[in-house]
């Protein structure tokens, strides 16, 4: 696998955070979008059981969350305009769904979606940190 494209934003400094392309990989702008969707469609989830949102919505919010991403260039740009990269994302999945529109992000906060989404980047990168480990103490490495 390769690292993310030269010329992609990045919403975090990737390449000093990281050491080994699977962790950059992790930390580009484009698996950060995708993390902040899978906070959006979890909330979406989550609204749905507790009935704030209709089930259907939230199945068409998930679907949306896991196709097509945004432009990770645009949304930045957007984003620090907007002075928060959710807001962007959350307008680009309004007009992704535009008939459950009004149940996207129900419930959340901006601050809710990208404190999640990076949480789970986290998640993701301590379980990259463990597979590491293992191997070298197999020695492997």
């Amino acid at each position: 696998m390769s690292g993310p494209p030269e010329d992609e934003p990045t919403l975090a400094p990737a390449e000093i955070m990281a050491a080994t392309a699977s962790m950059r990989r992790l930390f580009s702008a484009r698996a950060g979008i995708a993390a902040m969707l899978r906070a959006e469609a979890a909330l979406a989830r989550a609204g749905a059981a507790a009935g704030l949102i209709a089930a259907e919505a939230a199945t068409a919010i998930e679907t949306a969350c896991a196709g097509e991403k945004p432009d990770p260039a645009a949304l930045a740009e957007a984003g620090a305009r907007a002075g928060t990269i959710v807001v962007p994302l959350v307008a680009w999945l309004r007009a992704a769904v535009p008939a459950h529109a009004a149940a996207i992000h129900r419930g959340g906060t901006t601050q809710d979606i990208v404190d999640t989404g990076l949480i789970l980047q986290l998640r993701d990168g301590f379980l990259l940190l463990e597979a590491d480990l293992d191997a070298a103490e197999a020695g492997r490495c």
